[in-house]
């Protein structure tokens, strides 16, 4: 298969691509080279066209041994530069199924927030139902820890979820969910033997944006020798 993909090149249009998966024996083979391609030209201008085709053989497809939603939320990631009726036909697909690819939970919120980072772009209305949905959908999390992890997530792309002030409204300010998570973090510890695991997802999904969040929250995490 190596060699015979080889013939896709740099300068292949993304239906070139396509058309080169369709003549693949089986729909995993397809999947595992979409998985690394899609990802690596996410910025085409074509690139819809490949990503309309892998969402579709994903959700037509039962003979993949990783979780629907692990290739979904990779074949995704340029959902937000793609036109906007690509969007919705995406969306169709998506949202014909989304009961059915709920778990992982982190990549179901990751997946999410494209979808939102892209149709915010066309529909403010829409990105702000789907956005309460979502969190509403967090909040429901049994466990804190995954809740904490997922509310990072948020809020570490705060600022792809719309404009910044209009997200305020919708949900809360980013400082408002900061401390959520912070709170929730800090109950999950007092009640936790496994602090690093607790911590571990906030830390991942925030050290860039809030190094103050997770200055405060390692500060509470117990080292003492086990």
């Amino acid at each position: 298969e190596t060699a015979y993909l080889s013939i896709i090149t740099f300068d292949s249009t993304a239906k070139q691509v396509v058309d080169k998966m369709k003549e693949l024996p089986t729909a995993s083979s397809q999947l595992y080279f979409l998985r690394f391609w899609i990802p690596e030209h996410k910025d085409r201008d074509d690139i819809g066209d490949a990503v309309e085709y892998a969402v579709s053989l994903v959700i037509d497809t039962s003979t993949i041994s990783m979780p629907k939603v692990t290739f979904l939320q990779l074949f995704c990631q340029p959902l937000p530069v793609m036109d906007s009726s690509q969007v919705q036909r995406v969306l169709g697909m998506l949202d014909a199924v989304v009961e059915n690819i709920k778990f992982p939970t982190i990549e179901y919120v990751e997946l999410m927030i494209l979808v939102i980072s892209a149709v915010v772009k066309y529909s403010k209305e829409d990105a702000k139902n789907r956005l309460q949905t979502l969190y509403l959908e967090i909040l429901d999390l049994k466990d804190k820890a995954l809740q904490a992890h997922c509310k990072a997530l948020l809020l570490r792309d705060f600022e792809k979820l719309g404009d910044r002030r209009e997200v305020e409204v919708w949900l809360s300010t980013g400082y408002q969910l900061q401390t959520e998570i912070y709170n929730d973090v800090v109950e999950v510890l007092n009640n936790s033997a496994y602090h690093l695991k607790v911590v571990e997802g906030p830390i991942k999904a925030l050290v860039c944006t809030a190094p103050t969040f997770v200055r405060d929250v390692i500060a509470k995490i117990n080292t003492e020798e086990r």
